[in-house]
């Protein structure tokens, strides 16, 4: 694979063994601190599509920085998948719901609305009612409403 795919790998092993032990360790810190936007995007979304209680992307989110356009495209990959905490958790780290990250030309919550995870939209718009409104590039200028199952 790439050398971002290949960081994160690295990355995710660092982090799978913190969040066991339970505990933040200084050299997994630094190990995320080190890694490129790209290496975290992908983590991140890999997290994220897991689906677990949400420990890990948790302890990924509070443990280095994670830019912006990271967190709304894990976002839409929560959205997409149906998984709540995860949502809950980014939204409070930052993302925006009706954010449409480079290369996915829809928001979280056309995502959500597309793939009838009705919790997770729920919460998108209680995040921000205004998301509804939101016109999709990729999918010819619909709203959520209009992708909704």
């Amino acid at each position: 694979g790439s050398v971002p795919e290949a960081e994160a790998r690295l990355v995710g092993r660092a982090l799978r063994e913190a969040v066991r032990v339970a505990a933040v360790r200084v050299a997994a810190v630094v190990r995320y601190r080190c890694a490129s936007v790209a290496a975290l995007t992908i983590l991140l979304w890999r997290q994220v599509q897991q689906g677990d209680d949400g420990a890990a992307v948790q302890h990924l989110l509070s443990s280095c920085y994670c830019p912006l356009a990271a967190v709304e495209l894990a976002l839409c990959e929560a959205a997409k998948q149906g998984h709540t905490e995860g949502a809950r958790l980014l939204l409070a780290a930052g993302a925006a719901a009706c954010a449409q990250p480079v290369g996915m030309g829809k928001s979280a919550l056309h995502a959500a609305a597309e793939a009838g995870h009705e919790a997770v939209a729920r919460l998108l718009v209680h995040a921000d009612p205004q998301a509804i409104h939101a016109r999709s590039e990729a999918l010819a200028g619909r709203t959520p409403l209009q992708v909704s199952k």
